[in-house]
């Protein structure tokens, strides 16, 4: 049910709200009924907007109780000194007792915002109070300008205090790396990303050290708790070595590896990329067993989209040889139950073990895209492949003939085709099926399961009966041709369905979270 299709107007003797219980309701001698069950208005709550929910709360004891669960469930998102201090009377309202359903935190506040002085100072010493209150209890705590904020003492004296779960910190520094050796809670989950040079000038460390074993080594106090490591970029190389930006690579050179062992990771998600030959990795691919040896779910993001002309090139073929002879020489992990990234970042990688699921987010568009589609699958032997394919469909035909393809059992493909009818005058449909029949048949001989998802595009308006008809007409030829192996068939229209990281390198969106302003009263006073 949603709070705007619910209408009162029309029964000005229905009540929103009362103070009733979940089985009872009011009514009048007639058995008018005169007041929602709370059930009800709860079910409502829990489908509406922050400013709804803030009116609730105006009509009864009971809602305005409530209320809170639902405005905060969401997690909070603080951009101003502003919110910060419009936030702070709400959350403490009734001695404290919101801060059970305030579990989740994202501190936007940011240097670039302008605001005068005092009204920072202000505000970082209101979030302090905020993370330091005894009840303050976050899963979730997320720094979007990390190292501004942590240079202000009283926030960076009352971090290592706080209780958090899961930490994000966005724009890293010195004092940001410095912080999490300083936590007293033990973090089960890490995003981080690092700023560029300026912060890093006075980091004596980084002369003698990479950026990647600068990194790792304050996370040794939660090596046995971190569950989920995710590393968006790494501190920069020091200005007097070489200027690097790859970030996976087998170099010759000696180096100091990280010593720390984090064994509880099962979630690791790398960003890379790739420049010039010369240039020296900051993440050594002969790290990752000995520093992660229990993963099982692994994420590559390339922070460049990587074309499969670079890729191809001398640079992406001599790192892709020297990366699987580094993993050969100290070790893969015998198997992932999961691997996604883009296409041209998982063929540099070189991996050499079996995944279980591989999805590429990239689209399949040329035979060059097709031949490193080919060398993935062909070194990780997939059970379940993920892909989507926009060009010639031979570039299907071509990789399901290949013999890398024969171990699959479950295909989720995403076809891109500019168009299923024919632009026949009268507007009778070609039949496309028999097209896509050819390409996609014979299937692998494990295949058992296959989910097939058709986008359409180009100018031809496409009914919706029409096409459901040939799909099934599709599906059941499918199903028909390739009995007994092949036991499920779905085919769909794709409607904007697209293959994404699991962890939201998508863009992301802030209005999953509340973020306080004039729709919240931070002076609700009880009814």
């Amino acid at each position: 049910m949603s709070a705007h299709n619910l209408s009162v107007g029309d029964r000005p003797e229905i009540a929103v709200g009362g103070n009733i219980s979940a089985h009872e309701s009011a009514s009048d001698d007639s058995g008018e009924v005169l007041t929602l069950p709370f059930d009800v208005m709860a079910q409502i709550m829990a489908r509406s907007t922050p400013s709804i929910i803030s009116a609730l709360m105006k009509t009864c004891h009971l809602y305005y109780r409530e209320g809170p669960r639902h405005l905060l469930r969401d997690g909070v998102i603080l951009r101003s000194p502003t919110q910060v201090e419009r936030f702070l009377p709400f959350v403490y309202a009734d001695g404290g007792v919101r801060f059970v359903h305030f579990r989740e935190l994202d501190i936007a506040v940011s240097e670039y915002g302008g605001y005068p002085s005092v009204d920072v100072e202000r505000c970082m010493a209101q979030l302090a109070q905020l993370l330091d209150f005894p009840e303050t209890y976050l899963e979730s705590l997320t720094l979007r300008d990390a190292e501004w904020l942590l240079q202000h003492g009283c926030l960076a004296s009352t971090l290592p205090r706080t209780n958090i779960e899961r930490l994000t910190m966005r724009d890293s520094g010195p004092r940001a790396c410095s912080a999490l050796k300083s936590l007293n809670c033990s973090l089960t989950s890490l995003t981080i990303s690092c700023k560029g040079y300026a912060v890093w000038e006075d980091a004596e460390e980084l002369q003698t050290m990479d950026g990647w074993s600068y990194l790792l080594s304050p996370l040794s106090p939660h090596a046995q708790t971190l569950e989920t490591f995710r590393c968006d970029s790494l501190p920069p190389p020091a200005p007097s070595r070489s200027f690097q930006l790859v970030v996976f690579s087998s170099s010759p050179r000696p180096m100091i590896r990280p010593t720390v062992c984090f064994s509880a990771v099962r979630n690791l998600c790398l960003s890379i990329r790739l420049v010039h030959p010369e240039f020296h990795g900051h993440i050594e691919v002969a790290s990752l067993l000995p520093t992660f040896p229990n993963v099982t779910h692994l994420e590559i993001v390339s922070r460049i989209f990587q074309r499969p002309a670079h890729s191809l090139s001398g640079l992406g073929q001599s790192l892709l040889e020297r990366n699987k002879e580094t993993f050969k020489q100290y070790g893969c992990w015998a198997t992932l139950k999961k691997c996604s990234g883009e296409l041209a970042s998982l063929y540099t990688l070189g991996l050499v073990c079996h995944v279980v699921d591989l999805c590429i987010w990239s689209q399949v568009e040329d035979d060059d895209d097709l031949s490193m589609l080919a060398a993935v699958v062909s070194a990780t032997r997939p059970k379940v492949l993920r892909l989507s394919v926009d060009g010639p469909f031979t570039l299907i035909t071509k990789a399901l003939r290949d013999a890398a393809f024969e171990s699959l059992e479950t295909l989720h493909i995403i076809l891109n085709i500019r168009e299923l009818y024919g632009g026949d005058r009268d507007g009778t449909s070609a039949d496309f099926t028999e097209f896509i029949f050819a390409v996609l048949t014979p299937f692998p001989p494990q295949l058992v399961t296959l989910e097939l998802f058709i986008e359409f595009r180009g100018s031809h308006h496409h009914t919706l009966n029409s096409d459901l008809q040939a799909l099934d007409k599709l599906r059941r030829r499918l199903i028909a041709h390739s009995k007994p192996t092949l036991q499920s068939v779905l085919v769909l229209h794709a409607n904007g369905y697209q293959l994404q990281p699991p962890t939201g390198r998508a863009p992301q969106r802030d209005d999953s979270s509340v973020s306080f302003d004039g729709n919240f009263d931070s002076e609700d006073d009880e009814p």
